[in-house]
């Protein structure tokens, strides 16, 4: 990952396998509970081969939720902004969270933007920017 004069440069040799994920630890819990729509602004790489990322929000309690965005069919290096609906967002149950875990969205800690972790291919993305909308 490298910060360039637009934003984060994500490029992944080995591909979106474990590695291809970045996000931040919020220094307050921010309230999303109202939100309608979370939307991200990325730029395509001309290599990469990942046909879809996931976004994702971790509570106070750690519990995380998810939603995949496909990206194969975005012209590289042509900022783009995705929206995706909260209501889209369902439990990650990768990290052991009970099946009936439900996310307390006026208590969000953590936002991640994680690669397709099913395939070894280069994942190459400029992380521009992620925004709430009611």
């Amino acid at each position: 990952m490298a910060v360039t004069k637009s934003g984060l440069l994500v490029q992944g040799n080995r591909g979106a396998d474990g590695s291809g994920e970045f996000g931040q630890t919020l220094a307050a819990a921010h309230d999303l509970s109202k939100a309608k729509f979370v939307e991200v602004a990325l730029g395509i790489g001309t290599r990469n081969e990942v046909p879809e990322f996931t976004i994702a929000f971790d509570d106070a309690s750690e519990t995380q939720y998810t939603a995949r965005v496909r990206i194969d069919q975005v012209m590289p290096e042509q900022p783009v902004w995705f929206r995706v609906r909260l209501a889209d967002f369902r439990l990650n149950n990768w990290q052991g969270n009970h099946a009936s875990a439900t996310i307390d969205w006026s208590r969000i800690t953590k936002w991640h933007l994680q690669g397709d972790w099913s395939k070894a291919v280069p994942f190459q993305v400029m992380f521009i920017a992620l925004r709430v909308r009611p």
